[in-house]
């Protein structure tokens, strides 16, 4: 009915459950969720034209920083087998990062304010981020 599949049901609980309590301890995560930051959004749907075409998106956690930084975050419940974390980490960055930067491009036409990247693991409490610089 979730969209999980019925013997996939135990390993999605545990996966919310090692989440969960990742975020409980993970003083990155405390960061992220804070109340403490300026202009936060979650699930903030935008729309905007970016080669001559509209285009929506939707930003899982943004805010303005105590620095003035706009934060752009997006949470990945992926996990990782087979390869070494950090590779798996290299990967998700490559993977990720163009829809980051269209994301912040899009933000851009809006404010003009230095921009922050990130994306966020929190069953593997891992935290990569980057500047986006305009190309």
């Amino acid at each position: 009915q979730s969209g999980i599949i019925t013997d996939r049901f135990d390993w999605a609980v545990k996966q919310v459950a090692t989440a969960l309590n990742v975020l409980w301890q993970d003083e990155k995560a405390h960061w992220i969720l804070s109340n403490q930051h300026h202009d936060i959004h979650s699930e903030w749907a935008l729309t905007g034209i970016q080669q001559n075409k509209l285009d929506h998106i939707v930003i899982d956690r943004s805010f303005i920083d105590i620095q003035g930084i706009r934060w752009i975050i997006d949470f990945k419940t992926g996990t990782h087998g087979g390869t070494g974390i950090d590779d798996f980490l290299s990967q998700e960055i490559q993977r990720y990062r163009p829809q980051l930067e269209r994301y912040a491009q899009l933000l851009q036409q809006m404010e003009s304010r230095p921009i922050r990247l990130g994306l966020y693991f929190p069953v593997l409490g891992k935290w990569l981020e980057w500047e986006f610089s305009q190309r």
